[in-house]
């Protein structure tokens, strides 16, 4: 069964250089979408990301939002969508532990990610 991941990469593959989402910071096209969303599945996979792993998504109703939900998707985890402001307010949680879906530098700047106000990295 396809989830919403694999379903945008399908849609890459289809309608790769059209405009997937468009907002006030700029447009994604598919494939930066998927390039981006694979991108955040990768390094969660590589930090031992576990089948059905509930991962916190920090969220502020913004397009690039769903590069890390997509991620999250294609790398099988569940998404936890989580208001930004929320999320860093909460330092962990009842397990001790915590994950989220943040971008890399690479990524933030394939996504026209910028860095927050006073340097801190963004969120993807």
């Amino acid at each position: 069964m396809d989830n919403l991941g694999r379903l945008l990469l399908k849609s890459a593959a289809q309608f790769a250089d059209a405009p997937a989402l468009i907002d006030a910071r700029g447009s994604l096209s598919y494939r930066e979408l998927a390039a981006a969303g694979s991108a955040v599945a990768q390094a969660l996979r590589a930090n031992g990301l576990a089948p059905d792993e509930p991962v916190l998504v920090p969220v502020a109703n913004e397009a690039r939002d769903l590069a890390a939900l997509a991620g999250v998707w294609l790398a099988g985890g569940v998404a936890v969508p989580v208001v930004r402001h929320a999320l860093r307010a909460s330092p962990r949680l009842e397990t001790g532990r915590r994950r989220s879906a943040r971008c890399s530098r690479e990524q933030r700047s394939s996504c026209s990610h910028r860095a927050r106000p006073g340097g801190r990295k963004g969120w993807c």
